[in-house]
């Protein structure tokens, strides 16, 4: 089960198996999420994701019929929701002197390579979502790491 959104910053549309909940927006790069009444859950839709995903923007049309499917799944989606916020971490003994150091050691601590987990470890450690995504950024451009999926990222 996928779900599709709307990236905050760019508008671009995204997909992220339902098991996931953050991601890399496939054009701008941000860290994007789904949240509830602005996402859909596609083997719930009456309707072909595909019209959805195909396009890097929904035009008018597009968008009206997004938004009310959107709608009629809020329930859907906040249960999803609700099972990522239940996940625990467990805190790792990190020796790091700077913020970019302690999201390295994080990634190399990281036995299943998922977006979430890196997320959920450097909430731990204060580290909010805009500075991971810097951080991230930074790290993709250094070629230290690279991400074949949105909501996967491993170390080079």
């Amino acid at each position: 089960m996928n779900i599709v959104f709307r990236c905050n910053l760019c508008e671009t549309i995204n997909e992220i198996p339902s098991e996931f909940r953050y991601r890399l927006c496939r054009k701008c790069g941000a860290i994007v999420t789904y949240v509830t009444g602005e996402s859909i859950i596609c083997e719930e839709a009456n309707y072909d994701c595909d019209d959805f995903t195909k396009e890097t923007s929904l035009s008018l049309e597009l968008a009206e019929k997004f938004f009310l499917l959107a709608e009629s799944q809020t329930e859907l989606v906040s249960s999803i929701i609700q099972k990522h916020e239940n996940k625990s971490s467990k805190l790792l003994d990190i020796p790091a002197a700077s913020l970019p150091d302690t999201v390295l050691l994080l990634l190399k601590e990281n036995s299943t390579e998922t977006f979430d987990e890196l997320v959920r470890n450097c909430q731990l450690f204060n580290i909010n979502l805009k500075k991971l995504e810097q951080i991230i950024k930074r790290m993709k451009n250094e070629g230290i790491v690279y991400h074949p999926q949105g909501w996967l990222i491993r170390l080079i």
